[in-house]
């Protein structure tokens, strides 16, 4: 699901998927799997080298009608498979130092792997401390005390078993239908919606009194 959300559009949709938390405890390991699906993985010596490369000021550097993917693994010498449709990279930190744990609208997709529950947790709320506070986030899971967990991450989408993209911008799941969607306060916007055309014009309301304010203020006064 995340390779297909993350693809979509040549992952230039900030509600895709950036990174791949994997919690190591699963019955059935999630990694191999992921390792079988449609994505490429770089190299430890070439997410170092390449991280310019892939990485420009939020935004990955095209300028070919190559596919992206394929225009980006040509850009930093490695060779993909024709039905790539993802990078990925093995990440173990968050931040400046790690050029590719950024947001990027591209498709590049960083993973990590954490221990147990508690450490995913912790490894979220870095990846959303670090330019993310107030977008979406994603769970997999079919554990209710999880999910409550989880929830209390700073995000205004939370979005279950469903693809990102498709849930956060209203097909999969009821959020409203948009593509621009606000981060709330986390990250200084003044709405968490999803944005629509409701946001966007201006509403008159006419209010009749429907009960007496008298009552209000003498009771605030004791009277």
């Amino acid at each position: 699901m995340a390779i297909t959300s993350k693809s979509f559009d040549n992952g230039t949709a900030c509600v895709a998927e950036q990174s791949i938390v994997l919690d190591e405890r699963l019955p059935t390991p999630g990694w191999p799997r992921l390792r079988r699906k449609e994505q490429f993985f770089l190299s430890r010596r070439t997410r170092k080298s390449s991280a310019g490369d892939l990485y420009r000021e939020g935004r990955v550097q095209a300028g070919s009608r190559r596919p992206l993917r394929q225009e980006l693994a040509r850009r930093i010498g490695v060779a993909v498979p024709t039905d790539c449709k993802v990078l990925g990279a093995v990440l173990s930190e968050v931040g400046p130092q790690s050029p590719l744990s950024r947001e990027i609208l591209g498709p590049v997709l960083s993973f990590y792997r954490t221990a147990d529950l508690d450490a995913g947790y912790k490894r979220c709320r870095q990846i959303l401390a670090f330019g993310g506070e107030g977008h979406t986030l994603g769970i997999h899971c079919e554990d209710d005390q999880v999910i409550g967990l989880m929830s209390a991450l700073p995000a205004g989408r939370i979005v279950i078993n469903t693809p990102t993209l498709f849930g956060g911008m209203g097909y999969s799941c009821a959020t409203d239908p948009s593509f621009m969607l606000g981060t709330g306060t986390w990250s200084g916007s003044i709405v968490s919606d999803n944005v629509t055309p409701l946001h966007l014009i201006n509403i008159k309301r006419v209010a009749h009194e429907v009960r007496p304010w008298r009552s209000l203020y003498q009771a605030n006064m004791g009277l």
